[in-house]
């Protein structure tokens, strides 16, 4: 019983200190994605705009 309650506490004791690790290591990366995205939607704006630009001019 010692034994098992020993394993519970250490696997309880593990996730907590998992659980702030995960998070510190999710978060590096999640600002990233955004920037990633950010970048992306750019050229389609531009490009989005050149195809306005177009229309009007064809109109």
């Amino acid at each position: 019983m010692a034994g098992a309650m020993c394993a519970r506490d250490e696997g309880r004791t593990s996730t907590q200190h998992r659980s702030p690790r995960l998070t510190t290591r999710l978060l590096p990366p999640e600002p990233a994605k955004p920037r990633s995205r950010i970048i992306i939607t750019h050229p389609r704006s531009q490009l989005n705009q050149l195809r306005q630009r177009r229309r009007r001019g064809d109109i």
